[in-house]
């Protein structure tokens, strides 16, 4: 059977030195394809190159909503550009967390709807990061998802 990991962050620089080792121990475990979702702007071309590199790594690209006071709105428009330029898998990783804080609600709302419309717009699935937030993300995704996707860091319940 051939699975795939749709969510491991293995350009993760602390992965550098090991990444091929890793690889091959999914690919043992039967894991022979991966996703690689990015979580800031600054990872995007470490995401595109290490995908580049190995056979079986995809790309997803997004803005993670655990950083963002690193985001600026000139972020979305090279988003934009990007998921156009790079044929990504999937738009990600994107989401809301209000585990840590609520100081940057608007803002976190504000770049997972961005980020779900350029999903449809690109007709991509999503990988969505969700803490502490369950109800509004689910209202969400039933008004603007379109192509599906995973959930993960996920708090709620079965429903």
């Amino acid at each position: 059977m051939e699975l795939i990991d749709s969510h491991c962050h293995l350009d993760d620089d602390r992965f550098d030195g090991c990444r091929e080792g890793v690889m091959a121990e999914a690919a043992l475990a039967g894991v022979t394809r991966l996703v690689i979702p990015a979580t800031t702007a600054n990872r995007w071309d470490k995401v595109k190159q290490v995908c580049a590199d190995h056979d079986g790594l995809y790309p997803a690209y997004g803005l993670h909503p655990m950083f963002v006071e690193q985001h600026q709105v000139v972020h979305l428009r090279e988003l934009d550009e990007w998921l156009e330029r790079e044929k990504p898998i999937a738009v990600g990783e994107c989401g809301i967390d209000f585990f840590h804080s609520r100081v940057d609600e608007k803002w976190q709302r504000q770049l997972f709807l961005e980020q779900l419309q350029l999903a449809n717009t690109y007709h991509l699935p999503l990988i969505v990061h969700v803490r502490k937030a369950m109800d509004e993300v689910i209202s969400l995704l039933r008004k603007h998802a379109r192509y599906g996707g995973v959930v993960h860091s996920l708090a709620g319940s079965q429903q």
